[in-house]
């Protein structure tokens, strides 16, 4: 038995080394633990934003593998027909061997209708040149109507500026740096603007590029300076920061903007590691409830996303980084719904009464053959039935005392109501 042991030991220790030196480097595959997706939306996750990969490697190749979608060695891309959750892993191999995988989880839930709410996207050029793209794929995957607020842009407005980093909204210059400090709440009074309901952050490729001057430490403490000021005077918006995008993979938008290639790969890797540490500490919801990440850029397609010695997204790539937001977004208001009022569907009032309750609660107001689905605060179903009449009665006498989310999926319109149990 020791012998097989050692054996074993010395394989594994053995099998690094050749493969490190084949490889020269190490693809370093990532995702976060979770991928949000809402019903009906298409998802495109591109491999070489999942791994790093030295320009014109030809010798490393990829395999997903997923119960749904279909996929090459390039991308997975699936429309979701399916409410649930999907695991989906990327096998990474150089010269046919194996030297890395990494696994993740689809999160598919129904589109919720919150009503009419404000959004303020916040950001480098990305936003400010790249916004009048994004916000129109982000209103398509969702089901409520967006409101664009803010001091630049002409119909779709925004607070997006080319070359900023997390601390030039935090110093002097900066529409938010009004009284010799940062003053969040008085900006958006001072401009005559709704109160934000959702902000997009849309920052870090700038900070990442000036890596030497701008440490990763320096950077989430900036990050989350700016963060906390935004929370501290509106706790109760959704808060969504999105990933940065990773640069056009064919090096030759580089070079044109910056003469060489010197800095590309520090670039990526540098940008991968602020992937990693915005997920860890604003991811899922850790830091606070009403505050998450969404994957933008790993849905970027890094060469046709990208105009002809371009260093910006073209008008696909742009729409192509809205998904991993929009994607987050509904997600986030499905397993969130205190965070912003909900508002039910105009076009079929739901009735529910009494409510509180205690024995038995009646719902009414949909059409018949819908869907019923009961949730409680953590996200877990509790009841369901399929079908229902226009009137339909629940006993509600075993449920724990708290707050209920009832989901009815009418004819493709998802409604949603609260209720308690005394």
């Amino acid at each position: 038995m020791k012998s097989i042991l050692v054996c074993c030991i010395l394989i594994v220790f053995l099998r690094i080394p050749l493969l490190s030196q084949t490889l020269n480097y190490d693809p370093d595959l990532w995702m976060p633990d979770t991928i949000p997706l809402a019903f009906g939306n298409t998802i495109e996750l591109y491999s070489n934003n999942i791994a790093f990969v030295k320009l014109n490697d030809g010798f490393i190749n990829f395999k997903w593998r997923c119960p749904v979608g279909t996929s090459n060695s390039s991308e997975w891309t699936w429309t979701a027909n399916q409410i649930g959750n999907f695991k989906l892993s990327l096998n990474c191999f150089y010269n046919g061997s194996p030297v890395d995988s990494v696994h993740t989880i689809i999160k598919v839930v129904d589109k919720v209708n919150v009503g009419k709410k404000n959004i303020l996207a916040i950001g480098n050029s990305l936003t400010n040149s790249g916004y009048v793209y994004q916000f129109p794929q982000i209103s398509k995957d969702v089901n409520f109507e967006l409101n664009p607020i803010g001091t630049r842009g002409s119909t779709i407005k925004h607070e997006g500026h080319p070359g900023w980093l997390f601390d030039s909204f935090l110093k002097s210059g900066s529409p938010f740096y009004i009284d010799n400090r940062i003053n969040f709440k008085k900006y958006i009074e001072n401009n005559n603007l709704p109160n934000p309901d959702i902000i997009r952050i849309s920052l870090g490729i700038n900070d990442c590029f000036l890596s030497s001057s701008h440490p990763l430490d320096l950077i989430m403490k900036n990050a989350t300076h700016l963060v906390d000021t935004i929370n501290n005077d509106y706790p109760n918006s959704a808060i969504i920061i999105a990933l940065p995008s990773t640069c056009e993979s064919t090096g030759i938008g580089w070079q044109v903007a910056y003469g060489n290639l010197d800095n590309y790969e520090r670039y990526q890797l540098h940008m991968r590691e602020l992937r990693k540490r915005m997920d860890a500490k604003f991811g899922c919801g850790r830091y606070k409830p009403n505050i998450r990440v969404s994957y933008d850029g790993f849905c970027i397609d890094r060469i046709y996303g990208y105009p002809n010695n371009g260093s910006h997204p073209n008008s696909s790539g742009y729409a192509q980084l809205a998904k991993g937001f929009s994607n987050t977004l509904n997600n986030m208001l499905w397993e969130s719904l205190s965070t912003l009022s909900i508002e039910r569907n105009t076009s079929n009032q739901i009735s529910l009464f009494p409510n509180p309750g205690n024995d038995k609660i009646t719902i009414t107001g949909f059409n018949t053959d819908s869907k019923l689905r009961v949730m409680n605060v953590l996200g877990k179903e509790v009841y369901r039935v399929e079908n229902i009449s226009y009137s339909t009665e629940i006993d509600i006498s075993n449920f724990i005392k708290g707050i209920y989310l009832i989901i009815i999926n009418d004819r493709g319109n998802c409604q949603i109501t609260k209720f308690i149990k005394n």
